[in-house]
């Protein structure tokens, strides 16, 4: 869940919704008399493009293994 959350990235979502909203409804297709639709891969590509996605930092193998041995810790009881 860490790796799709990141607190900086929704923050981005609020603060640039009308950016965001403008260039969504700019690029994206409309499917039928119903509603838009991009492909995710592009809208990411979009965001990383114009530097509002800020993806999550690689972690440490030793980051990794005291993350798991805490959420086996956690699941064990």
């Amino acid at each position: 869940m860490s790796y799709v959350y990141e607190q900086d990235n929704s923050k981005v979502f609020y603060e640039f919704e009308n950016e965001l909203s403008a260039i969504f409804t700019a690029k994206s297709i409309k499917l039928g008399d119903t509603f838009l639709q991009m492909p995710k891969t592009e809208f990411i590509s979009l965001l990383r493009e114009i530097n509002l996605l800020i993806m999550p930092k690689k972690k440490s193998p030793e980051e990794e293994k005291k993350e798991k041995d805490a959420r086996d810790k956690q699941n064990s009881g």
